[in-house]
């Protein structure tokens, strides 16, 4: 795993922490986010970096590989995805949840949303 990129101006910066700016302890929570090359997800992420009182473990996903997926930048770990109307694009993020342990799924994407509901 690599370190992921973090945005200029968060001053909340904790990993690697056991505690956060004020001293209280660190949760780790493990999020994954579909529709990683989107700027919604962009967005997901700021917000999930400027939190001081929980650490997030991100993973995300895209139909595309991660030299060429913009949020990749900015998450712990990346997958490859299927189109979601492609059949096997649930039964894939449900496998990506399972191995990984993932505690909060985000769908960014509109069309994403029905395939993961079923």
């Amino acid at each position: 795993m690599r370190a992921r990129a973090r945005w200029p101006r968060c001053s909340a910066n904790i990993t690697g922490n056991t505690k956060n700016i004020i001293g209280a302890p660190v949760t780790t929570i493990r999020v994954l986010v579909t529709g990683i090359g989107s700027s919604n997800a962009l967005t997901i992420f700021k917000s999930l970096d400027t939190q001081s009182t929980t650490k997030f473990f991100v993973i995300g996903t895209d139909i595309f590989p991660e030299h060429l997926s913009v949020g990749a930048h900015f998450c712990d770990q990346h997958f490859e995805v299927p189109y979601a109307a492609n059949p096997s694009f649930s039964e894939t993020i449900l496998k990506i949840c399972r191995e990984n342990e993932v505690d909060v799924l985000i769908p960014v994407l509109d069309e994403e949303f029905i395939p993961i509901s079923d």
